[in-house]
């Protein structure tokens, strides 16, 4: 911003006033004009950041939707695991087809990050910006109990591997010969992976909830 001084000699109070006023007026209208230029750039920040985000959001609530049905299945093979392992240590012939399935969905969050990169969060009002930072802090909550339920479910598919008949030549006699505390150990697994699956669970519908409060058009 430029200001210049008014052109001709001042003879008068009556001039330097009036020069002064002219001077005051010009400065006033600048800063306006800025603030508005700066107003409408902040603004037309938020405003993209707002799309990307309910896009990024919308990607992540059908993630989250398929991860969702992923645990229930899941939790129905670790009961049937559960239930296995208890026959199996009271020496009952039970059919060894048991199956543990596991997929990782990973979850964006480039939006996010862009908006915290180019400012536009600090534009926002403090409840919508409290809601954004509540959805990716749970999101990345959940990665990382997704993580760790991965190698659980690991751990539990290499112990069942060693009983499986295809892979050993195992059969179901000779696994009575196997002491309880082996199936103990693998049943003990599982209830600890059935656990975490329903703190996953949890916290899977709780963030599908927040998902919820963002729309295309926020």
């Amino acid at each position: 911003m430029e200001i210049h001084p008014p052109h001709g000699p001042i003879h008068t109070k009556k001039d330097f006033f009036i020069s002064l006023l002219a001077i005051t007026v010009g400065i006033l209208i600048a800063l306006s004009l800025e603030s508005l230029i700066t107003w409408k750039h902040h603004r037309a920040l938020v405003r993209e950041a707002r799309t990307n985000l309910a896009v990024e959001v919308s990607s992540n609530r059908k993630t989250m939707e398929t991860y969702l049905q992923d645990i229930h299945r899941r939790q129905k093979e670790l009961s049937q695991v559960v239930t296995t392992m208890k026959e199996l240590q009271q020496k009952k012939e039970v059919p060894m087809n048991l199956e543990m399935s596991y997929t990782f969905h990973p979850f964006d969050s480039a939006a996010w990050h862009a908006a915290t990169t180019s400012g536009a969060v600090s534009y926002m009002g403090y409840d919508e910006l409290q809601h954004y930072t509540d959805i990716y802090d749970g999101q990345y909550a959940f990665q990382a109990l997704q993580t760790e339920a991965l190698k659980n479910t690991a751990d539990v598919t290499s112990r069942l591997q060693l009983m499986d008949p295809h892979r050993t030549g195992l059969l179901h006699k000779d696994l009575k010969t196997w002491p309880a505390e082996r199936f103990e150990e693998i049943e003990r697994k599982a209830r600890e992976e059935l656990l975490a699956t329903q703190l996953l669970e949890a916290l899977a519908k709780a963030t599908l909830e927040a998902y919820g409060k963002i729309s295309p058009k926020h």
